[in-house]
């Protein structure tokens, strides 16, 4: 075996560790990110629509903004995606645990998505219900819920490719959590100061 084999295979599993980054790569891919430490699927393709999104919040939210708004960075999970007609929005998704190890007991699902509409949809929908337009790190917030979601709460932000939404789901089966609606605040304040907006 020549001396220089280990080091060549070793080298070529590395290369192929970190996978492809191009945003229609099809196959999950590491993020070659040191602010990142997960691996996530690429987002998918927007070719053909006339708005994209550019900012991917799964790409934009590095781990120590997680871990600032209370979350387990390394479930970093892509979510809620969807790239249908004129509708582009790439979602990204965390939880937060009580306890540590195994007796650690999941309290909470944090979606942050960005998506090609505004905020006018959501003041000119009936399908949202608004409950507060207020500042939160600087900028304007509109807190609403879903009625037909329950338990959720949410806030959007302005966006440039749109608005970008912080959804909040409280779990309170394993142990007493206050309700989604009295936490949504400060995790989307630590969310939107961690994108660049």
């Amino acid at each position: 075996m020549s001396p220089y084999t280990v080091p060549i295979v070793a080298l070529g599993l590395l290369a192929g560790a970190w996978g492809d980054d191009s945003p229609t790569a099809g196959p999950p891919t590491r993020i070659a990110n040191p602010s990142i430490a997960v691996s996530v699927p690429a987002a998918p393709d927007q070719t053909g629509v006339a708005e994209q999104v550019r900012l991917d919040p799964c790409l934009a939210v590095d781990d120590a903004t997680a871990t600032a708004a209370g979350f387990d960075p390394s479930t970093r999970d892509r979510s809620g995606d969807l790239v249908s007609g004129d509708l582009v929005v790439l979602g990204c998704r965390f939880l937060r645990f009580q306890g540590t190890g195994a007796a650690a007991v999941p309290t909470g699902t944090v979606w942050i998505s960005v998506q090609n509409r505004g905020i006018d949809d959501i003041r000119g929908s009936a399908e949202y219900s608004i409950f507060a337009t207020e500042q939160l790190a600087g900028r304007e917030a509109v807190l609403y819920t879903v009625p037909r979601l329950d338990g959720e709460c949410r806030a959007a932000f302005a966006a440039p490719d749109g608005r970008v939404d912080i959804s909040y789901l409280a779990n309170a089966a394993f142990v007493p959590v206050p309700p989604s609606c009295d936490e949504i605040r400060p995790i989307a304040a630590a969310f939107v100061t961690g994108l660049d907006l």
